[in-house]
């Protein structure tokens, strides 16, 4: 998302009062605080081999849990970790969308 999509978003949280943090200061810092490790955090998972995943977060809060959902589908037979073994995980339909 692009940082006034991201800032909206925090602000409008923070007015439906379910988290006391969501406010302009907190806001600019965590956009700060993002911009800072985004790069280095992806170019890390990548060296690890982790999937990334590019989701449009332009779309409704619904509209991306629907793509997270989709990727979940995607992956939910074997997800491997670094070290060979495998892990089973998945993600039911009946899973609510976060607040």
């Amino acid at each position: 998302c692009d940082n006034t999509t991201l800032m909206e978003r925090i602000l409008a949280r923070g007015k439906s009062g379910n988290r006391a943090d969501d406010n302009i200061h907190t806001a600019l810092q965590r956009i700060r605080t993002y911009h800072k490790y985004h790069q280095l955090t992806l170019d890390f998972l990548r060296d690890e081999h982790v999937p990334i995943v590019n989701l449009d977060c332009s779309a409704t809060p619904e509209g991306v849990w629907e793509q997270l959902r989709a990727v979940g589908r995607l992956m939910r037979n074997v997800v491997r970790t670094g070290k060979g073994e495998s892990k089973v995980k998945t993600i039911g339909d009946d899973v609510p969308i976060p607040a």
